[in-house]
């Protein structure tokens, strides 16, 4: 860990790998939570990104909404829920995180193609002269993803226990992968699988809350919003 006065997005890619959406790195971008990289976890089943699932866990596991949401608008509505206390909360996220990394092959050859070390910090500004804030109340998430690119770089057939290959899957391009699961159920290339029911989506029932997916997500974000304030 380096020194939180020297940070700098400059160096970042440079003495160390900076894990943000504003990363100058593409795997610092990629391994951020609010980035696009689906996550399937054993237990908690398929989030579009690893925000949602965190706030899907830490307020209760009641909201289905954050399995599909973007990062930002996640991070967004989940601000105004209460949390509920999650006792093994650090221990599905790091399970959460290996999920991440092994299922998303890109993000995972970056990984085994890095060296520098990880940090996690949001800067304001120009970067020249940005006022950088260290984020040190989650560190243990930067900890945790060293010791999986650790366990990955000793270990890579681990990565192709997560990407459907087991089963056959026909995936053969990042974009067609996105839409996979570890059940995957492909007739071909870019089926979509989907994320409430984990089965194709032109199989899922009538009642799905996938069916709704194409609505406008800031107005139903902010009417659930709304109602949960006036209900508090």
């Amino acid at each position: 860990m380096e020194n939180p006065e020297a940070l700098s997005p400059l160096d970042d890619g440079v003495t160390h790998i900076n894990i943000y959406s504003k990363a100058r790195t593409k795997l610092g971008y990629l391994l951020s939570n609010l980035t696009d990289a689906q996550v399937r976890h054993p237990r908690l089943g398929v989030f579009k990104t690893l925000e949602g699932l965190w706030f899907y866990y830490s307020t209760g596991c009641v909201d289905e909404i954050f399995r599909v949401l973007p990062g930002f608008k996640a991070k967004r509505y989940g601000s105004t829920l209460p949390r509920v206390q999650q006792d093994d909360f650090e221990e599905v996220i790091k399970e959460a995180l290996y999920c991440k990394v092994i299922q998303n092959p890109i993000i995972a050859e970056l990984m085994l193609e890095s060296t520098l070390p990880f940090e996690h910090y949001y800067y304001y500004g120009n970067p020249k002269n940005a006022k950088v804030i260290n984020v040190t109340s989650n560190r243990w998430v930067v900890d945790e993803l060293e010791a999986i690119r650790k366990q990955i770089k000793e270990s890579p057939s681990k990565i192709d226990a997560g990407n459907g290959n087991k089963n056959n899957c026909m995936c053969v391009t990042p974009e067609e992968f996105r839409y996979c699961n570890w059940n995957c159920m492909h007739d071909d290339p870019g089926t979509i699988i989907c994320s409430f029911s984990g089965i194709p989506e032109s199989a899922c029932p009538a009642d799905c809350l996938c069916k709704d997916r194409d609505q406008d997500l800031t107005v139903e974000l902010d009417a659930m919003a709304t109602a949960k304030t006036e209900n508090q």
